[in-house]
């Protein structure tokens, strides 16, 4: 997958509470999130031993080191972090893919970057965080401070904004990449989006895999987009979706929004 930084600004009535936001500049009401996705955190950690390799982890070694290790070059991220920096977003909303094979030691070298970033983050897995069953706290878990309170989905407030974190990264077999929601997702959704929409908050739904039916290529898509579809936002408010590959809004017009991208694709920064 590319790589995308994308800068939302949505000008919003009311103080900003939320305690990540200390040091920010909201005096004009104005939240600032930055949508970045899909790092693939390079690391010069030692190869994966062979009890870790005879998995699906396999493929994707070996397409790093063929491929990808050339694409997700840190360069480019130093550089798209740069522009968060200089921007002084209140909030990262990460989508993802943090990782290439979902390792242990990859797990804590995101942790080490995380700890890092230039400003407070909400981060959801990737299909690559969970190419196969691991354990939980040794792998993904180490990222539970940049969640909200757990199971799927989370609800972190920033001010006015509701960051709504989905999971539908599962194992999957071999040469697949697909997602998965499930029933129980989307009954907690359901009633999120309910309660945050009764607030008339900025409902902000962040989800690795598009819930757009035929968006995705199907060894990549989303499994059961039904789920999804059936979380019809309820209430006053405002239902935001980002995703790696799509941001899609649904705004009243009398809400301003801006939005740059910046694109990583062989080797050059498109914006």
């Amino acid at each position: 997958m590319e790589r995308i930084a994308t800068r939302a600004g949505i000008t919003l009535s009311g103080p900003v509470t939320d305690r990540s936001d200390a040091g920010k500049d909201t005096s004009l009401n104005t939240i600032t999130i930055a949508h970045l996705s899909d790092p693939h955190l390079p690391t010069e950690m030692s190869p994966p031993r062979l009890r870790e390799e005879l998995n699906k982890r396999l493929f994707s070694h070996l397409s790093w080191k063929r491929h990808r290790r050339f694409q997700h070059r840190p360069e480019i991220l130093a550089r798209v972090m740069a522009d968060i920096d200089s921007a002084h977003v209140n909030i990262i909303a990460l989508t993802g893919d943090l990782t290439n094979m979902g390792l242990p030691g990859e797990c804590r070298h995101a942790l080490r970057w995380l700890e890092q970033l230039p400003a407070p983050c909400t981060v959801i897995p990737g299909n690559h965080d969970t190419l196969v069953h691991d354990n939980w706290h040794q792998t993904i878990g180490l990222w539970q401070p940049w969640m909200g309170a757990l199971p799927f989905p989370f609800v972190r407030r920033v001010g006015p904004v509701a960051l709504i974190g989905v999971s539908s990264a599962v194992p999957t077999p071999w040469f697949r990449a697909t997602g998965r929601m499930g029933a129980r997702q989307a009954a907690r959704l359901t009633e999120i989006l309910h309660e945050t929409g009764r607030q008339g908050l900025c409902r902000i739904v962040m989800i690795h895999h598009a819930p757009v039916q035929g968006f995705a290529i199907a060894r990549k898509a989303l499994k059961d987009p039904h789920h999804f579809a059936r979380c019809q936002p309820v209430g006053l408010g405002i239902l935001r979706l980002i995703t790696p590959r799509l941001t899609r809004l649904m705004l009243p017009e009398a809400v301003p929004f801006f939005c740059s991208c910046m694109r990583e694709r062989r080797g050059s920064i498109q914006s």
